[in-house]
């Protein structure tokens, strides 16, 4: 999803929906916008 959207450009609620949790989860979990995608990114150079 995020790469299909350019990264950045999802919206915290589609990152939300598509996880299957609250809007509030993703705001506690990470600090900003682009964290969810440095999340990604970090998590697919560590396979």
């Amino acid at each position: 999803m995020l790469a299909a959207s350019g990264g950045t450009k999802a919206s915290v609620h589609a990152i939300a929906e598509r996880a299957d949790v609250g809007l509030r989860s993703v705001y506690n979990h990470f600090t900003g916008k682009s964290s969810p995608f440095d999340a990604a990114v970090d998590d697919a150079l560590e396979e």
